[in-house]
């Protein structure tokens, strides 16, 4: 079976010390892809200029979750080499998840707008039924409601000086 596992791990020193080893590192990641493993650094969330977490994704081919895990923290342990006191190790977090479908991988995240989002499988599954039309229910197309008037209290919000 084919999972998906991310792994968001922080880098010790913070963006300085990131940029300096970047490069290497994705190599380093690179050259541990093989049949069963492919990798790559999905994002790096920078707060401020001494905190950085880098955040790898990895497909991989395993029996089961925990051998999907092993495999894809394997890998990124010997990408980060020498250097793994580079890494902050006690702060690294990982999930799991079996593989979507291609068209629906972005469509998994609780909001689009942050990196760190958990994934959500279930609600993904709902918008693809509403967009087959119908759902396993046989209720029919999914429906959007009509958006209802505004408030008094939010038209007087947005009057502009002269539109009287």
């Amino acid at each position: 079976m084919r999972y998906l596992v991310r792994l968001s791990v922080p880098r010790v020193g913070g963006w300085r010390a990131w940029g300096t080893t970047r490069d290497e590192f994705g190599r380093q990641l690179a050259e541990q892809e093989s049949a069963a493993i492919a990798l790559h650094v999905d994002s790096e969330i920078r707060r401020g200029r001494d905190y950085v977490r880098v955040v790898i994704v990895a497909t991989v081919d395993a029996a089961d979750v925990a051998e999907a895990l092993e495999l894809a923290w394997w890998a990124f342990r010997k990408a980060a080499g020498e250097d793994l006191a580079g890494w902050d190790l006690a702060h690294a977090a990982a999930e799991v998840r079996p593989e979507v479908p291609l068209g629906t991988v972005r469509l998994l995240r609780g909001d689009l707008c942050c990196d760190d989002a958990p994934w959500d499988v279930e609600a993904a599954a709902e918008l693809a039924k509403s967009w087959r039309g119908a759902d396993d229910d046989s209720e029919g197309p999914c429906q959007i409601p009509e958006p209802s008037a505004p408030s008094p209290a939010s038209a007087r919000q947005h009057h502009q000086p002269g539109d009287d």
